[in-house]
């Protein structure tokens, strides 16, 4: 109880100078306390391969560390602050370092294993704060370079195209805890181009992944489900009809369908990227990637709701659903080129 007092403050503190920042060394540092924070939390963890973890997570926060803080000394001028203005080839290859750091801080494919790994095994509350709230500071970060770096079409592509491989591996996902890493990868991707477009869209859009997340873990938390109970289905599926129907508000709420804000924002990230010419491209990977991201909510959403315990130990699967869930998709698909 003590440890997570002291977790807490420090947690807290952070948040707070954050918050209170006008720089973004400031922010580096705020960002660094929560990532030590982070490393006791995993270090108090009581389950097998603590140590594998803890290490694993001490070289990835440290090399990534290290790269953000060499490309912000680099990319600005330790004198006066300001930027350097001559935009060359060097310049933008710092600027991509540095964003390859932010994918590794908040564990972007291809360096989104030892997130996977992490939060196997965590209770509901410490999910949150590993994969959500601990990505805060580096898009925080990111969106204070973007103010003052041209974020060029290129690597707001390949981030689409990140978020497009995530979304084909949720689909076959049916761990809740790792199905909700792929999920908040995507959404990741969402961020990081609204904040590459130069905007605060993707801190705004963040804000409500935040508490979208939040809801959910409330939930899960409430509802006492098993720390080690993994499953999606075996945690979707009863006969507590009014929890489904619960669990399957926030979840729609979470995919950033219409009326929520989510869809909202991510109309607005859209149409950022095509009045300033950024790329079609981009757009296309991002919707394509959240219809499949969808789809796989709709088929886990509707498993739940149907199957019975009983049919699930027994491992009856109702074709039906797997037919609802690709016609439900295929409309969204509809809807999504009628769009264009």
């Amino acid at each position: 109880m003590i440890k997570m007092g002291i977790y807490m403050i420090t947690l807290a503190w952070s948040l707070m100078l954050m918050c209170s920042s006008y720089s973004m060394i400031s922010v580096f540092l705020a960002m660094e306390v929560l990532g030590f924070c982070m490393l006791a939390l995993v270090i108090s963890l009581k389950s097998d391969g603590t140590k594998i973890r803890t290490w694993g997570l001490f070289v990835i926060q440290s090399i990534s560390s290290m790269m953000i803080l060499i490309c912000l000394c680099l990319m600005f001028t330790t004198t006066t602050g300001l930027m350097i203005t001559s935009v060359d080839y060097g310049f933008s290859v710092w600027v991509m370092i540095f964003i390859q750091g932010i994918c590794m801080k908040i564990g972007m494919p291809p360096f989104h294993r030892w997130m996977l790994a992490l939060v196997e095994g965590i209770t509901w509350d410490n999910f949150y704060l590993v994969a959500s709230l601990h990505k805060l500071f580096p898009i925080l970060l990111l969106q204070m370079v973007s103010w003052s770096v041209d974020i060029f079409s290129p690597l707001m592509n390949l981030m689409a195209m990140l978020g497009l491989f995530t979304a084909f591996c949720g689909v076959f996902e049916y761990s809740l805890r790792r199905f909700f890493v792929y999920s908040s990868i995507l959404n990741m991707s969402w961020t990081l181009v609204g904040s590459m477009t130069g905007g605060s869209l993707g801190v705004m859009y963040f804000v409500f992944y935040l508490i979208s997340m939040l809801s959910i873990c409330v939930f899960l938390v409430n509802m006492k489900y098993s720390t080690f109970s993994n499953s999606f289905l075996s945690n979707m599926a009863g006969d507590n009809w009014s929890q489904s129907v619960l669990i399957m508000f926030l979840f729609v709420c979470l995919m950033g369908l219409p009326p929520f804000p989510g869809f909202f924002l991510k109309l607005e990230i859209i149409g950022s990227l095509i009045s300033s010419n950024l790329g079609l491209i981009t757009s296309f990977l991002l919707l394509f990637s959240s219809s499949l991201m969808i789809s796989s909510y709709l088929k886990n959403t509707f498993i739940g709701l149907v199957v019975s315990k009983s049919q699930l130990s027994g491992k009856v699967m109702n074709n039906s659903l797997v037919l609802l869930s690709m016609i439900l998709f295929m409309m969204f698909m509809l809807s999504f080129l009628w769009f264009f």
